[in-house]
């Protein structure tokens, strides 16, 4: 089994003003999509504008003062963990921010820079293995 332990998101460039973010993920190919926080909505999710880092060793807040501990994001899987992160949109579709694969067969080096290609977004995440 291999750990992975988020650390911190940073902020390069938010696809607004403000992104209202949250994380998708799957492990080992289980058909089940999770969410953290699990029920993200304009008060639940962390707020970033460019520059803002939230490390996630440290308890975090959400919009609406729930607190969320780095447990919560340390991810054990055998084969792949899908990481995803996202901006809730009230009222329409959530904007994927990007993507990672963990595999255990090609492990990755902190940190990653996600973007969605689509848009001019850009997040940085930095993570260990356990």
């Amino acid at each position: 089994m291999t750990t992975v332990q988020l650390n911190s998101l940073k902020c390069i460039r938010p696809t607004s003003k403000t992104d209202e973010v949250y994380f998708e993920y799957k492990i080992d190919n289980s058909g089940n999509v999770l969410k953290v926080p699990n029920d993200p909505s304009d008060s639940k999710s962390w707020l970033f504008s460019k520059d803002d880092i939230i490390n996630f060793q440290e308890e975090s807040r959400l919009e609406n003062g729930t607190i969320i501990s780095g447990s919560e994001l340390t991810f054990n899987f055998y084969d792949q963990l899908i990481l995803e992160i996202k901006d809730h949109d009230k009222g329409s579709k959530d904007d994927p921010l990007g993507s990672l694969v963990f595999n255990v067969n090609n492990l990755l080096e902190s940190p990653q820079r996600l973007q969605n290609i689509d848009s001019d977004d850009a997040y940085e995440l930095t993570f260990e293995y356990l």
